[in-house]
């Protein structure tokens, strides 16, 4: 899917989803790489991509899971406008450890996120930043594990 809410790099940003086979349960996992560098309103596009996002996944059944860059601290992610309630970000229930993804070699924010739709049949359990894994990226990855039921 495309969010046709311009910035400097692009036209639009995209949006992915898959489902997956979790032992015959249908999983439904969104993707998306958000609206950033300063040449628009970046967090009116955004809220834009988000609300999109969220009506986007509400025609399919849950459970589900949502991921990504979204390019802003969570008092624009975690809100309202933002991803909730209809997605619950994993990081304020198990977060531990260091908590700052983005941006490499000294990182100050934390951008990505893994959310779980607002029913928890994808429960998180433990959410964490994952800095072992060298300079590939600007951004450190956030890797999260669910229960699905």
């Amino acid at each position: 899917m495309l969010f046709p809410y311009w910035d400097c790099w692009t036209s639009a940003r995209v949006g992915l989803r898959a489902q997956i086979d979790l032992n015959g349960l249908p999983v439904q996992v969104f993707a998306t790489h958000l609206q950033t560098g300063g040449c628009t309103n970046d967090a009116q596009s955004r809220y834009n991509s988000m609300r999109d996002l969220k009506a986007w996944a509400s025609q399919y059944p849950a459970p589900q899971l949502a991921t990504g860059d979204y390019n802003a601290d969570a008092d624009q992610i975690d809100t309202a406008q933002g991803m909730s309630p209809a997605f619950v970000d994993s990081w304020p229930l198990v977060g531990s450890g260091f908590r700052f993804s983005a941006f490499q070699p000294n990182p100050t924010m934390k951008i990505d996120y893994w959310f779980s739709d607002a029913s928890m049949r994808a429960t998180p359990v433990s959410s964490f930043i994952n800095t072992g894994t060298g300079s590939v990226s600007d951004h450190l990855p956030v890797t999260a594990v669910f229960i699905v039921k």
